[in-house]
């Protein structure tokens, strides 16, 4: 019973500071605008190398279909109603605080995406990123030794979407909380089912 409520209490820090930095930070100082475009320039002036921009590029684009992939294939199992639910109330939630925050996409430097462009929706947060991280805190608690892997995944996706200048690294790291903490909810329902 204990560890049952270690593992709400701990959701629900991680949502609150999730939904903190949703509503704090498009009201804080100009400041942290210039630190968040700041670090997105540091980052896209590593742009231009070819390999790494169709890298990065394909990383972006490719995130959907992977974990929509292995949530088809896993919908026959035990595991597919839950990655699914945890995936679609990510998104849920995602574009609701986008379309309330309306927050403008990056555009630095006039860099145009080569391969994709999902600049139709706002930016904060990101939903690409929110959805990996979703996808990674579910699939690593059903198969523990493929956790770093995840990680990875998770982190590449994050980085590709302020990499490509879809994201300033702000809504990137908020997706993130968000997928994380949206996903442990989700398994905490589901397990209590």
């Amino acid at each position: 019973m204990i560890i049952i409520f270690k593992h709400l209490y701990h959701s629900i820090l991680v949502l609150a500071l999730v939904f903190s930095l949703t509503f704090l930070l498009p009201l804080s100082s100009p400041s942290s605008d210039d630190i968040d475009r700041k670090l997105l320039e540091a980052i896209e002036s590593k742009t231009g190398f070819a390999p790494a921009d169709y890298l990065f590029e394909s990383i972006a684009l490719s995130t959907p279909f992977i974990e929509g992939g292995v949530t088809l294939k896993l919908l026959r199992g035990d595991d597919g109603l839950p990655l699914a639910s945890s995936l679609l109330l990510t998104q849920a939630v995602c574009l609701s605080i986008k379309y309330i925050l309306n927050r403008p996409r990056p555009n630095l430097n006039g860099y145009k995406p080569k391969l994709w462009n999902t600049r139709m929706t706002p930016s904060f947060p990101s939903g690409h990123t929110a959805s990996s991280f979703a996808f990674a805190t579910f699939i690593s608690s059903r198969y523990p030794r493929y956790q770093p892997y995840l990680w990875l995944y998770a982190g590449l996706s994050g980085f590709s979407q302020m990499y490509v200048g879809n994201h300033y690294p702000s809504d990137v790291f908020v997706g993130a909380l968000l997928g994380y903490t949206v996903s442990r909810i989700t398994i905490f329902l589901f397990e209590r089912l």
